[in-house]
């Protein structure tokens, strides 16, 4: 590997990029939340899946 895409939401997180990516939102599929998880201090894990479309 020569190249890391690090993906940074300010003040929140910092964490090294594992997905598939597309130029723009639009071309995504509906979404659906399928869970949603307290992880403290008003932080939440948010797992979902991308319905085919």
């Amino acid at each position: 590997m020569t190249e890391l895409r690090v993906v940074e939401i300010e003040d929140i997180d910092l964490c090294p990029c594992a997905g598939t990516h597309v130029d723009n939102t639009s071309k995504l599929s509906e979404m659906e939340i399928t869970n949603v998880k307290s992880k403290g201090s008003g932080k939440l894990r948010i797992t979902y899946q991308l319905k085919n479309g």
